[in-house]
Formats: C-alpha cells, sequence, structure tokens
C-alpha cells in the first residue's frame, strides 16, 4: 500500500513541475523541438497537442478555427506554429510567457509613390493578384498615392513589389516632340524645370 502512495505523489509532482519548466521566453520557441503528425485535425485540438508536448501554455482565441494536415519531425515549435497558423489566417505572439493565437488582422498602409503613377501601378498590383480576397486597394491620384488593406504578409510583398516599381530605373520613358507653333529651343526651356533630376532634353533644331 505505501508503493502505490509513493507513486501516486511522484506522479502528481512530475505533472505539476514539469510544463513549468519550459515557459515560452524569448529563444525558448526556437529550442524545445517536437514532432507531430496532423491529419485534417482541427486547428484547436493541434494546437493541445503542442502544447502537451511541448509543456508550453497555448491559449487560442475564441474565433480561432481551422484544420491542419500535416507531419512535422523534430521541429521547433516556433516553425511547427507559424507553419499551421499562416494557412489558417492566424498567428501568435508572446504574452507573460504565455502564447497567445489569435486571427491575423487587416491593417492599412498608404504607399505614396515618386515617380511612377499611382494608377498604373495600382492596375499591375491587381493584374498579379497580389492583394488577398480580404483586401481592398484605393487610388489616390490626386496624392499620386495607394492605400492598401490586407493582412501582413500580403502588404510586406506588395511593399517589395511597389519599391522596385517606384524607381526612376523603371518609369523612364522617351518621347519625340515636334511643335509646331513654338521653337523647338523655347519649348525646351520651358518645361526642362519640370523634369526630376535623372530627366533630361535633347533639341533638334533641324
Amino acid at each position: 500500500m505505501r508503493k502505490i502512495l509513493v507513486f501516486l505523489i511522484m506522479g502528481t509532482f512530475w505533472l505539476g513541475v514539469g510544463p513549468t519548466l519550459c515557459s515560452a521566453e524569448e529563444g525558448t520557441l526556437d529550442s524545445i523541438n517536437v514532432s507531430v503528425d496532423f491529419q485534417d485535425m482541427d486547428l484547436r485540438v493541434a494546437l493541445q497537442h503542442i502544447s502537451v508536448y511541448s509543456g508550453l501554455s497555448i491559449i487560442p482565441d475564441t474565433d480561432v478555427t481551422g484544420k491542419v494536415t500535416a507531419r512535422f519531425i523534430d521541429q521547433p515549435v516556433s516553425k511547427v506554429l507559424e507553419r499551421i497558423l499562416e494557412v489558417n489566417d492566424c498567428e501568435y505572439k508572446l504574452v507573460d510567457n504565455i502564447i497567445q493565437v489569435m486571427r491575423t488582422p487587416v491593417v492599412s498602409r498608404i504607399f505614396p509613390l515618386q515617380f511612377a503613377l499611382a494608377s498604373e501601378v495600382a492596375a499591375s498590383v491587381e493584374s498579379l493578384s497580389l492583394v488577398s480576397p480580404k483586401g481592398a486597394l484605393q487610388v489616390d491620384e490626386e496624392a499620386n498615392s495607394l492605400l492598401i488593406s490586407d493582412k501582413r504578409p500580403y502588404l510586406e510583398e506588395i511593399a517589395s513589389f511597389i519599391q522596385e516599381l517606384d524607381s526612376p530605373e523603371k518609369q523612364l520613358r522617351s518621347k519625340t516632340f515636334s511643335p509646331q507653333f513654338l521653337k523647338a529651343e523655347r519649348l525646351g526651356s520651358l518645361i526642362k524645370d519640370q523634369l526630376t533630376d535623372r530627366g533630361k532634353i535633347d533639341i533638334d533644331p533641324s
């Protein structure tokens, strides 16, 4: 009878102390590895399994839902969470050593353009379907800017695309004008001040 009693006490002690050895401090999510196999499993149930296997406290918001089909072998908890949450439009953050899981929010960002026209950039963004179905794009032609609302991963990709497109090298164009009532030299002097630093005018007097 004594042996059974001692076993129960030892077991209760281990269950109580075990999880507290792995608090979700900075770097912990990268140092703890888990092996899990999810086959069409409810996301909240999958999070419970990760919590049990890793000893970390994971609390999902009430609107966190989804399905998980994935297998991870000896992978960091951080990587496992990122992969299964990303496909379900969710993300996580550490709050007082607790992993809080939430829906990825939709945020807004203004992209002012220096060289490209807002309408042309908007057309390129839409043609490539860079804005997610839950996002929105508005063009402010007067300010030559774009207002885009979307989830952060989409905004980051859009920002990189706009930065590459909104450059002098991408927007420099050449066009020939043949004035009928004004000399080319006079016309050139009038519009020279309107050019960018990289712009130039070549005048053919003939």
